[in-house]
C-alpha cells in the first residue's frame, strides 16, 4: 500500500453518500510507461471526488498527464496530453485478492490511480501524421 496520497476519511466516514471533492499532483515513474524513452512531463494531476458509500469508498474524477516520447512509427518527437477516467472502489475488507483497501479513517489510492494509467494508454505512441494513418 502506497502512502504517497492521502485521503483523510474522517469527515467522509459521518455522511454517507456525500460527494467531497479531491485533486492532487503525483509522480508517475517513466518506467511505468508502455513507450520506451518516453517521460512523464511534469506532474500527473487527479481531480474529482470521493464518496463514503458504507462501508465501502468510491473515488472517481479525471487523471491529466502529459508524456513526451518518440513517435512508435518514425522516431519523431511527440509530446500528447491524456485525461484518463477513473474510478475505483475501495473496501473495508478485502472481498476479492485483488480488491483495494481503506482502513481507519485513510485511503491511499495511489497505486490504484498509477494502474490505471498502466492500463488506460494506448499501446502506441504516435504523431499526429501516423494518428491520421490509423484513423
Amino acid at each position: 500500500m502506497s502512502k504517497r496520497i492521502t485521503i483523510n476519511l474522517t469527515t467522509a466516514l459521518t455522511q454517507r453518500d456525500v460527494e467531497f471533492p479531491f485533486e492532487v499532483e503525483f509522480d508517475i515513474s517513466s518506467d511505468l510507461l508502455p513507450y520506451p524513452q518516453s517521460k512523464v512531463v511534469g506532474k500527473a494531476k487527479f481531480s474529482g471526488w470521493y464518496v463514503y458509500l458504507d462501508p465501502e469508498v468510491d473515488v472517481f474524477g479525471t487523471i491529466y498527464l502529459t508524456i513526451s516520447g518518440l513517435c512508435d512509427k518514425c522516431g519523431e518527437d511527440v509530446v500528447e496530453s491524456f485525461e484518463i477516467n477513473f474510478d475505483q472502489t475501495f473496501y473495508k475488507q478485502a472481498e476479492e485478492p485483488d480488491d483495494y483497501l481503506y482502513s481507519c479513517s485513510r485511503l491511499y489510492p495511489y497505486d490504484a490511480m498509477q494502474e490505471e494509467v498502466m492500463l488506460s494508454l494506448p499501446t502506441s505512441l504516435l504523431c499526429n501524421s501516423h494518428k491520421d494513418l490509423d484513423d
